[in-house]
């Protein structure tokens, strides 16, 4: 039946209701919306009403909230939805509702209501004057009422009520009433309160929209104030480069006005943002240098890790500066900088002084005195002396929380976690760095980067690589939104070597190529160096180093022009490396000489003990023992000055090592048992074992053999302590020092041996070193061949690795082949190793000449010839090419071309004179001279010539070159010196007088092998063994032969 009247049952509730029946209304009202409107809004707006006509408020706000539910624009659904929430005395959210409503359409009934709650919230009269204003003239504005209300709840701090009403007057459509200035007070009010939330991306939005309605009003003023707001809310939310942009326009906005702040403030953010050079231009465009301009070129040095400049502007700094807590700040500035400078006793002796002066005289302020508290901490860390840091640290803590300074004591929680990192307490020094990070948010960007980093390096060295890991991707989280292209590149750099200290090269690889990529599509200026230089990193240790050396003085060349000589000295000496790691000694010893003189400019003691025994060591291989020496003095003497035990240690034997290979045994002795005494059986076991053969070689060098076995013995019991390839080797050379001392041939071989296969792991340098000190053991062996295989492997890995002095090895290695017949193979050798190396290089001037000589000697004369040509057409250097004139002469002699060898001889003595540099026997080459003219004419001159010289010198090379030319005959017996005439005589028979002549100048050749020879010959003579002359004479001409080309 209800069904077929619904009008009638509606008409029924609304009648029970009006006759203050509302149990029966409410019956009526339920039957209608179950059975035939269960989706009518009025229905429920109607319930509501009576819900709350029987103080039933809860069912009343239901009914309301479902009838907004089907229709939101239902005025009456807010007046009902008002009514019930100031039933249950939630009266702001009533004075919302009724808001809604009116937002929607301006009934009475509403505004009665919304002017009736009023008296319930404190800040009613304001509005309650509006109201009645608006109602007595008939013109009410909604968006007025509402924006009011929410602007009261913002002052009144209600900022989440206020938000909720300012959005909702701002979503009334425009009327005539709405005006732009109204707008503009709604949307500064929405991002105030958005601010004060800390919901600062919100504030910008807002920000931005107050800055596009004030820029339609055209108020400079006003757009100037939010530009400055903007900066403010970028910066609390990291969003630096925004804060650029607008600090940029406020000082558009006041262009020919005075704005040194705005650029001193924006100078700041510029080198945070790594953009230096846009830094350094405001700095130079202001017109003054005052006290907090030159504090921003300190920080732009110090962000360019330039410390000397910085400290430069500290002094000036303190020059300008006029108060006392200004000269303070200036003093803590230059002892900052003087620390990270390294000078460390400069640094503190200033705060001392400073302490004492502004203590007592001048009272600086409490925060200036933490500071200071805290340099000192900083210092004495520097110095090592944990305990003094640590009570300074403790110092500034607690003035920085007696004074509440969140600055002060983020500082002091830096400076303990860094005393607690120092000895090893990684667990305390974490947490307090975690507390720093916490503290340091209202810094700028760099310091909270600076705080990831650290972070990230404590965990890395506790052993937390995940928790590393973390802390870097918050810095890159924090960087993305800074969104500067400088800060991108530091975070994926930081990240890329993260990845690759643990390894993971495909990560690694990653955030490399992310850095690049950033580097070329914003062309980031400032970082060019540093992406240059990491290259240069990455193909050294990719072992491509010739192109590390191209990457490294690309960067060189930057630095320099950015006149930074940190980073300069820093280069050098990465250039030093690379080019020794190519065996190029030289380059290497310049440029490490170059970074040396720049570090000690800066007084970078650290750094200069590297370099000293980098270049001891590349002195030690080249042989230069004297220089070697210098620089180990130089390191030992730093060493001690720093208090670095494990490098006075260091110096201490690689000094004893040079005296070794000087043969100064006793200081030698001395100098390691000096460093003996800084070790110990537990510390330093490897070092140790070392010591006790370097001893032992001292002692046999001094001839006491049982002492010098006795410490070789010592050291085998460290043989496992040396854990390192140059060490083990090492050892095993003293051990067959010793085989070699007990003559233990066989074993001492088989130990040059194992010496050869455990350096095969080692560098190329130390391959080729255990090959040429086993040639010269196999040669002190009488094991000649082996010791040219030895030497044989040192050039060929010479010449793979251009390692070295190739020429120097061959030269050894043709004396070796010469002491067991092997000119052939020499020929050989040096033949096929001259088309290796260098084209007009000094090397390949050099084979050009032994080769010539070794083919002269065995009688090769056309090659020899065509060498000759050919060195006397590359080389450049005179001396060379006066010697090509002298083996021209012996080829042409060779060949009894006397005419041709006489000219060229002829040119050799016209040249050689006038070249000091050629150190030649005048007598030889006045005799060789001699023997080509008599061969030329047969002339009486050139025999009397050559008798005169005989007579007057006796060396040996002058009766070996008569002996070839047979020339006896001609020479009368008593114009020849002594050894001469004991040939003249054997040539004559007259063994008699030559044995009694023999005798008597024995002495004077007897330790040549033509007395061996010679004595040979006379034992023949007299029987007294049955040998061939022949044999004996064939090889007293062959030693000779040898003897004289040698001396060519």
């Amino acid at each position: 039946m209800l069904r077929e009247k619904p009008f009638a049952v509606l008409e029924a509730a609304k009648q029970a209701f009006l006759n203050s029946n509302p149990e029966e209304a409410l019956e009526l009202y339920n039957k209608a919306i179950d059975l035939i409107y269960p989706e009518n809004h009025i229905l429920y707006s109607n319930r509501s009403a009576i819900f709350l006509r029987l103080k039933r408020f809860d069912e009343s706000l239901r009914d309301a909230e479902k009838s907004l539910a089907i229709d939101p624009n239902w005025p009456k659904g807010y007046l009902r939805k008002g009514d019930a929430l100031r039933g249950i005395r939630e009266f702001d959210e009533a004075i919302f509702a009724y808001c809604q409503g009116l937002a929607i359409e301006n009934e009475n009934e509403i505004i009665m209501a919304l002017k009736d709650i009023l008296r319930f919230i404190s800040f009613k009269d304001d509005l309650l004057f509006l109201l009645n204003k608006m109602e007595s003239e008939l013109k009410f504005d909604a968006f007025l009422v509402i924006s009011m209300i929410g602007q009261e709840y913002l002052t009144s701090g209600a900022v989440s009520q206020a938000i909720k009403f300012l959005h909702l007057a701002l979503r009334i459509e425009k009327t005539e009433n709405t005006q732009l200035d109204l707008k503009l007070s709604v949307v500064a009010a929405l991002s105030s309160a958005y601010y004060q939330q800390r919901d600062f991306s919100k504030a910008i939005e807002y920000l931005q929209m107050q800055l596009e309605i004030s820029t339609k009003l055209g108020k400079l003023d006003t757009q100037f104030a939010i530009h400055g707001s903007i900066v403010d809310a970028a910066l609390s939310n990291n969003q630096s480069s925004l804060a650029v942009t607008h600090l940029e326009r406020q000082i558009e906005i006041q262009r020919g006005k005075k704005s040194d702040r705005l650029q001193l403030n924006l100078t700041d953010l510029y080198i945070q943002l790594g953009k230096y050079k846009l830094a350094a231009q405001i700095i130079a465009s202001l017109d003054t240098f005052t006290f907090q301009s030159i504090i921003r070129i300190v920080k732009l040095a110090l962000a360019k890790e330039d410390n000397e400049a910085a400290v430069f502007y500290c002094n000036k700094l303190l020059e300008v500066s006029n108060s006392t807590d200004e000269k303070a700040l200036a003093t803590a500035f230059k002892c900052k900088c003087l620390i990270h400078n390294g000078k460390i006793v400069t640094a503190l002796n200033i705060i001392r002084c400073s302490m004492a002066t502004n203590l007592r005289c001048n009272k600086p302020s409490v925060q200036i005195v933490g500071q200071y508290y805290g340099l000192l901490s900083e210092c004495y860390l520097a110095t090592g002396q944990y305990c003094l840091a640590w009570k300074w640290a403790k110092k500034e803590l607690k003035v920085a929380t007696k004074i509440k300074s969140l600055k002060l004591e983020a500082d002091a929680l830096w400076n303990l976690s860094n005393i607690y990192a120092s000895i090893n307490d990684f667990a305390n020094s974490i947490i307090l760095c975690k507390k720093y990070c916490s503290m340091i948010f209202v810094e700028g960007i760099d310091v909270r980067l600076k705080g990831f980093r650290r972070l990230a390096e404590l965990y890395r060295k506790s052993g937390a690589s995940d928790q590393a890991e973390i802390a870097l991707l918050d810095e890159l989280k924090l960087a993305e939104r800074v969104a500067s292209p400088a800060v991108l590149i530091d975070a994926h750099i930081d990240l890329y070597y993260f990845y690759d200290s643990i390894h993971e090269k495909v990560k690694a690889e990653k955030h490399w190529e992310e850095a690049k990529k950033i580097f070329e599509e914003e062309a980031v200026e400032e970082r060019e160096g540093q992406i240059i230089e990491i290259s240069g990193d990455r193909y050294f240790h990719n072992d491509l180093f010739e192109e590390a050396i191209e990457a490294y003085n690309q960067c060189l060349m930057l630095f320099q022009e950015d006149n930074n000589l940190s980073k300069e000295a820093k280069l050098c000496s990465k250039l030093g490396t690379s080019h020794w790691r190519l065996y190029h000694a030289d380059e290497a010893l310049a440029y490490y000489h170059q970074s040396l003189t720049v570090y000690q400019q800066i007084s970078d003691l650290e750094s200069m003990i590297k370099l000293y025994s980098e270049m001891a060591n590349i002195h030690f291989k080249k042989g230069n023992m004297e220089i070697c020496h210098s620089c180990l003095r130089c390191y030992l003497t730093l060493a001690d000055l720093l208090s670095k035990s494990d490098s006075c240690l260091d110096a201490l034997i690689s000094i004893g090592r040079t005296l070794l290979h000087r043969e100064r045994y006793r200081e030698a002795k001395k100098i390691f048992i000096k460093a003996l005494s800084l070790t110990s059986e537990r510390c330093h076991r490897r070092q140790r074992g070392l010591i006790f053969g370097y001893i032992a070689e001292s002692y046999l060098g001094m001839g006491q053999h049982s002492k010098a076995s006795l410490n070789f013995c010592k050291q085998i019991a460290f043989f496992d302590d040396i854990d390192d390839m140059e060490g083990k080797c090492e050892m095993l050379r003293h051990l067959i020092e010793e085989k070699q001392l007990i003559k233990d041939a066989e074993w001492a071989m088989q130990l040059c041996r194992n010496r050869l296969d455990l350096s095969q792991t080692g560098s190329i340098d130390l391959q080729v070193q255990v090959l040429k000190e086993s040639a010269e053991v196999a040669v002190n062996l009488e094991n000649s061949r082996e010791a040219c295989k030895f030497l044989e492997k040192a050039v060929i890995l010479s010449i793979t690795n251009r390692y070295g002095n190739i020429s120097e090895l061959l030269l050894q290695l043709k004396k070796y082949y010469r002491r067991c017949n092997a000119r052939k193979r020499a020929v050989k050798i040096f033949r096929e190793c001259l088309n290796v190396v260098g084209i007009n290089s000094e090397e390949r001037m050099t084979l050009l000449l032994e080769l010539a000589k070794l083919e002269l000697e065995e009688g090769l004369i056309q090659d020899t010839l065509n060498h000759i040509n050919n060195l006397k057409e590359e080389s450049l250097d005179k001396s060379t090419k006066v010697i090509c004139e002298h083996l021209f002469a012996c080829a042409y002699y060779a060949t009894k071309n006397y005419k041709d060898a006489l000219y060229h001889m002829q040119n050799f003595e016209n040249f050689y004179r006038n070249l000091t540099s050629v150190k030649i026997d005048k007598d030889k080459v006045a005799l060789e001279l001699a023997l080509i003219e008599w061969h030329c004419h047969a002339s009486d001159y050139a025999i009397e010539k050559m008798q005169d010289i005989t007579k007057k010198t006796d060396l040996p090379i002058i009766y070996q070159i008569l002996d070839e030319s047979c020339l006896y005959d001609l020479l009368t017996y008593e114009k020849l010196s002594k050894i001469a005439a004991v040939h003249w005589m054997m040539t004559r028979g007259d063994f008699s007088t030559a044995k009694h002549l023999f005798h008597s100048h024995d002495s004077n050749y007897c330790n040549y092998i033509d007395y061996s020879m010679d004595k040979a010959l006379f034992l023949w003579k007299e029987s007294k063994f049955k040998v061939l002359p022949v044999a004996s004479v064939a090889k007293f001409s062959f030693q000779y032969r040898i003897q004289i080309r040698s001396l060519i």
